[in-house]
């Protein structure tokens, strides 16, 4: 009966987090295309200033169609006047509801956006339609004409607990055999996956490289994603490496400069960085059925070497477990 109540708890908090942003909402699909649907809430769609230089407020969600039901919602301000906005905050959810990051927003920053953009291409809607009669204005004759790649139902809701991209099970089985490792210190609960290739040898040569794709629960809620890459090589001569690395998924390119680096070693050459994994990567690598490859540069002794790692589908799965499902809620189960 107990685990049956906190089940249902678990279902009660996500399907919130899913449908809310701190007040009743009404979302409402506005546009799709082959990749995403943008929807609107509808009560919070709010018109300011002169009719010179109007002002729209409103929060938007978009939800990937990539099957990993990741999605985010942000909270917007647009001027119709140069197509300008604030993004105010956003909150970037996986498909169970946890929270992979968040932001917001300090500054009263205006930036220009167009019409191909999904917050300007929505917004130029909302303003023309606000236009035809501002005291009879309403969504619905837009909801009923949606641009892109065909008709998608106004009921259609981010998957529901029933219907999470991941198994809670298998998360948990991940972290019984250890394929997903937590460390929980000082009120933050790290976990991380590994990803070690060595010892490759040959006359004596000893080469590894690791990588822990790390995530961080802090006691807020707040979550970081990070990558700590390390490389150990004990060929004589002269070494060096270049900070950043490519990360690869599904064809696209994310290179990412390290937020710390250290190296040392005696009888090797060990090289150190932590990474800041940015959020369009997390959606990625979560959502991809395709390899991901690390990419790096060592320099030794007249030449730099290309070098790369292809993640092994096993330890693949494990990350994406990992980002999906590691949520205090789940552990506390």
């Amino acid at each position: 009966m107990n685990r049956l109540l906190k089940l249902f708890c678990i279902v009660s908090v996500i399907l919130v987090s899913v449908t809310t942003s701190g007040f009743a909402s009404n979302w409402l699909v506005m546009e799709e295309n082959s990749t995403s649907v943008y929807q609107v809430d509808a009560e919070t769609v709010n018109f300011s200033g002169e009719d010179t230089d109007k002002q729209l407020e409103v929060w938007m969600k978009s939800l990937q169609k990539d099957g990993a039901g990741t999605y985010n919602v942000a909270h917007y301000l647009v001027k119709e006047k140069g197509l300008m906005f604030i993004l105010k905050e956003r909150t970037i959810s996986s498909a169970n509801g946890a929270i992979l990051s968040s932001f917001q927003n300090t500054t009263d920053k205006w930036n220009a956006t167009t019409p191909n953009t999904p917050i300007g291409s929505i917004a130029s809607r909302l303003f023309a339609e606000y236009h035809k009669n501002p005291e009879a204005f309403t969504l619905q004759s837009l909801t009923n004409n949606l641009k892109g790649a065909g008709p998608f139902s106004t009921e259609t809701k981010m998957k529901e607990a029933t219907e999470t991209a991941v198994d809670l099970k298998e998360v948990k089985k991940a972290l019984d055999d250890e394929l997903i490792k937590m460390e929980d210190a000082n009120g933050v609960k790290r976990f991380y996956v590994r990803d070690r290739r060595g010892p490759a040898l040959f006359s004596g040569i000893t080469h590894y490289v690791t990588a822990d794709f790390c995530l961080s629960i802090y006691g807020n809620a707040k979550r970081a994603a990070t990558l700590q890459f390390t490389t150990e090589d004990t060929r004589a001569g002269t070494h060096k490496e270049k900070g950043p690395i490519t990360i690869q998924v599904d064809g696209k390119d994310w290179v990412l400069s390290p937020s710390q680096s250290d190296s040392g070693g005696r009888n090797s050459v060990m090289y150190i960085y932590t990474y800041k994994l940015p959020d369009s990567l997390i959606q990625s690598i979560v959502g991809t059925k395709k390899p991901v490859t690390i990419k790096w540069m060592h320099f030794y002794n007249n030449s730099w070497e290309n070098k790369e790692r292809i993640i092994p589908d096993k330890t693949l799965r494990a990350i994406q477990l990992m980002y999906l499902g590691c949520t205090n809620e789940i552990l506390s189960t």
